[in-house]
Order: C-alpha cells, then structure tokens, then sequence
C-alpha cells in the first residue's frame, strides 16, 4: 500500500451500528459471513470532479486500502468536507464516486480483510451527536452497509481490526455526563452488536491498536480513569479478549502532548509508537511528536523530519507506518493532505 501499487492483505479496522433484541450472544459468538457484494459499474464521468469550497483541514478519516494499494481519506473540514482523496505513490487523487457518504467529521476508518474493502463509520456535521451510518469503499464508490437498520446511538468512536479474533471492534464515545455508556461493539456483516458490558473507559480520547507480541488488541485511554481502580499514571493500557477489557497497566503520557494522532505497531522497533502534538494557543502549528513505549513509560524519540501540521493521522499500512496530514491553507484543486513514512528514526516526506 501506500508508496505503491499492491495487492495484499493488511490489517485494519471498521465502524459501528446497534441492534436491540434477545437471543444476540450466540449470533455474537458466531460471527456471520460477510454480506454478499454486488458489484458496481462506474459512470462515466465528463468532466474531474470538483472539490468542495472547504478542503478537509481537520476531522478526516484515513485507511490503508490493501485490496488496491491505495491509502483512502474521506471528509473533515469541521463537517462541511464531503470529498474522497487517494494515495497510489505518486500522488492525491481526487476520486469520482458515484454515490458517498454525507459530509462526516470524526469518523472512523479502517480495511476489513473479510469484506477485503475499507470500512467508514460513525462521524456527522461538527455540532451533530447522531450517527450517519457504516459504509465500504471498494475502490471505486461507496456503499452504505447499515441502510434501514439500527445504529449506536451517537456518533465518533474508535474502529479497529482484531486479526486474532477475526473481529472488527468499534468502541463509541460515553454520552455526555455519563461515563458508564461507553460501548464497545461488533461488524456482524450488515449491522453492529453491542458486545459486553459498558467500556471501562470513556472513549473519546482512545486509540486502538493491535500488538503482535502479545496477539492482543490493546487500547490507550488518554488521562482519563476507572472509577474502580486507584490510577497513579496520566493514562491507561487495556486489552480486549473478544467480549470484555481487562486493564494492563498505567502509563505516563508526556506532559507536553496536547492531540494524540495514532497509535500504531513499529516492526522495525517490534514496539508501539504513538504520534501526536502540543497545542499551544500561541503556536496553532507545532512540530509532530513521536513517542515508543518502554515498560510504562511513553518515551520521547528524537524523530528526524517532524513535520509541522494542523492535523493529523497515524497509520498502519503494508509498508510500514505513515502519518497524513491536513493543510488547512489550500483552495480549490489543490490536495488537502501530505503523507510522510516513518523510517525508523525520522520522518520522510512522500508527497
């Protein structure tokens, strides 16, 4: 994926919608086969398509594409973006779908190795607290999966594949003022299903990744703690067994880190990496920081190429890890995003 065209499977994750009833577990347990894909013949356009007036500067969505080696970024722009933009190596591409989404903010991305497309859920307008439905990209347009069925009930989240458990996880932020309504749920193939109890965690500011050396989805949840543990660090480690989150450990997060981008796998490190930067009213725009966790602890690494962005992901791809970054100053046709590669040691800006 990413810097060129390939067809593998990658890891990655996908997005949430509800259903109410009895009789649930065992259909939980048993995950059903994927919906069958009708395949769609793209129109034929006469003309490129035009981005919107406002480019995505922030609250994208971004996800590695395994099936077509691209990289796919949907929506932002404080919920007035509506545009889908490709990676394939040399360059953005702004793409022509024929049908999308509704213009999201804080949704989520991710490929489904089932399905083998990128699934989208969650998000809606800047002020909006409903959910707008789960879709795929199958490389050419998307498809809404959900239609006509229940659906969580508010709206971002956090999605990730479990390659170990074959289950696409999606954990939905706590309604306001109520902690307890954190919910973590599964892709039953057209619909999601609450699994568990309430998440231990207010979901806002979690990250989700998985760790091959423990074959483990874990979870970070930023600064924020558990009403029934005696918490010392500024966050917590979790980890997900397929139907409920047994905590690891506390972890301190760097005092300066203002936004959290991403956590993701470092092959070359076998470690986890985090990504992130200080906010500062007085500097809008701040270089990116990268962070490896040792035992505990969340070490500072002095990344060479830190890019400066007004926004951010962090991303797992099959060529390693990227990070995709908004540009809040274009206009018109020009790209919304950058992307750089993590090396090892620094950072190399890929367009």
């Amino acid at each position: 994926m990413g810097d060129h065209p390939r067809r593998t499977q990658t890891t990655v994750l996908a997005l949430v919608v509800a259903v109410a009833g009895t009789g649930l577990i065992g259909y939980l347990i048993s995950r059903p086969g994927p919906v069958p894909h009708v395949p769609h013949t793209p129109q034929q356009l006469v003309a490129p398509p035009t981005p919107t007036a406002q480019p995505s500067a922030d609250g994208f969505s971004v996800a590695d594409d395994a099936a077509t080696g691209q990289i796919v970024a949907y929506g932002g722009s404080a919920g007035t973006g509506g545009d889908t933009w490709l990676w394939t190596g040399p360059g953005w591409t702004l793409a022509a779908p024929a049908t999308q989404p509704p213009a999201l903010y804080g949704a989520s991305a991710v490929y489904d190795p089932v399905s083998r497309a990128v699934m989208l859920a969650g998000g809606g307008s800047f002020e909006a607290a409903g959910n707008d439905g789960t879709w795929s990209w199958d490389g050419e347009t998307w498809h809404e999966l959900d239609a006509d069925i229940t659906r969580p009930p508010v709206a971002g989240g956090t999605l990730r594949w479990d390659p170990a458990l074959q289950q696409m996880v999606l954990v939905t932020p706590a309604s306001a003022g109520d902690n307890s309504s954190s919910q973590t749920w599964l892709w039953a193939g057209n619909r999601w299903m609450p699994r568990g109890g309430p998440a231990p965690f207010p979901a806002n500011a979690l990250q989700l990744a998985f760790d091959p050396s423990s074959d483990e989805l874990v979870a970070m949840s930023c600064c924020l703690f558990s009403s029934d543990l005696t918490v010392a660090g500024d966050a917590q480690m979790w980890r997900w067994d397929g139907a409920a989150w047994h905590f690891i450990a506390d972890t301190r997060l760097p005092p300066i880190i203002g936004a959290v981008f991403g956590l993701g796998w470092d092959a070359s490190s076998h470690s986890l990496l985090l990504c992130g930067q200080e906010l500062s009213p007085q500097t809008p725009l701040t270089p990116v920081l990268t962070y490896r966790l040792v035992s505990r602890e969340w070490v500072a690494l002095r990344a060479a190429g830190a890019p400066v962005v007004s926004g951010a992901s962090f991303i797992e791809t099959d060529d390693g890890l990227r990070l995709i970054g908004a540009d809040s100053t274009v206009e018109g046709n020009s790209t919304p995003y950058h992307i750089w590669a993590w090396t090892g040691a620094g950072w190399k800006q890929l367009g």
